[in-house]
């Protein structure tokens, strides 16, 4: 959901960098699946997949079927692999399970969900069933003192982490991950590519300076934040209250170590009642149970 959409966007380019490589290892384009991993969030629409993978690959793979999104409720297209060592069930997609190569292309950026996206979290959260998802977007996960700020060390971070590895034991082989970390404006800055498990931690390096405000010597009183109608989850998430509380939480916990025991958020933003109601169905309902 997050990454840029730019011509020379880390998806875009990296997407054919590993398509290149597959065919000549032999692979033929009829034997590709390109797999939106969406996790929970709404499945890309038409008009997003072309956004996301531009016109050319949208137009090598969709009209031959070879573009589609997770559905974590398409239990014809999961399978149930059991439980880690902490008692998580994980249940995954079953394009991936059966794939020879399964390439993840992701991004290392600071989140307060798990430390960083990208690596196992990629797999943990974006090709996986609500039950696997519920093992760690619950309070008695996200709730821990460990949760703040953003921490490779946290209990989140490790449920991902075992997750990933149940799935790469199960599956009989590794995920190659392919993942940029990327400044502001979504480009690359770096990128590493490998086994999840050991690529992590140096991908991780760059990303603490990107994401930690390290020139920072005072707490400050007031952050400014500009926030668009439509961005990282779809379009209305910037003019909804529900939504907008998720958003300015993750920038509290990315600069909390900079932040005053007074600090206030200005924040830039639309609010005239817009909700999409298409594409957020039950949070109207959701922002009239908390007037109450």
């Amino acid at each position: 959901v997050k990454g840029g959409n730019q011509p020379t966007s880390h998806r875009k380019v990296a997407i054919r960098a590993c398509l290149d490589e597959l065919y000549a290892a032999g692979v033929e384009q009829k034997d590709v699946l390109l797999l939106f991993s969406n996790g929970l969030h709404p499945r890309a629409t038409v008009a997003e997949m072309q956004t996301i993978l531009g016109p050319e690959l949208f137009g090598e793979f969709y009209p031959t079927g070879q573009i589609t999104s997770h559905d974590s409720e398409d239990y014809d297209h999961l399978v149930d692999l059991g439980y880690t060592a902490q008692g998580d069930h994980v249940i995954m997609n079953k394009y991936v399970y059966d794939a020879d190569v399964a390439v993840l292309i992701g991004h290392t950026q600071g989140n307060p969900y798990g430390g960083y996206s990208g690596g196992y979290k990629h797999c943990a959260t974006g090709i996986s069933h609500w039950r696997s998802i519920s093992a760690h977007h619950v309070p008695q996960v996200m709730h821990r003192q460990d949760f703040v700020p953003v921490s490779t060390n946290s209990e989140m971070r490790h449920k991902f982490d075992q997750q990933g590895m149940r799935m790469e034991e199960k599956m009989g082989k590794k995920f190659f991950c392919c993942d940029a970390v990327l400044d502001t404006k979504s480009r690359q800055i770096e990128i590493n590519s490998g086994w999840a498990r050991e690529m992590q931690p140096v991908s991780w390096k760059t990303a603490d300076k990107r994401t930690y405000v390290h020139w920072a010597e005072k707490k400050y009183d007031i952050i400014v934040f500009g926030m668009p109608t439509n961005f990282h989850y779809g379009n209305g998430m910037g003019t909804n209250p529900i939504q907008m509380m998720q958003a300015l939480s993750a920038q509290v916990i990315r600069h909390r170590r900079i932040m005053s025991d007074r600090c206030v958020f200005i924040v830039s933003s639309i609010c005239d009642g817009y909700f999409h109601d298409e594409r957020w169905p039950y949070l109207r309902e959701l922002y009239d149970l908390f007037q109450h």
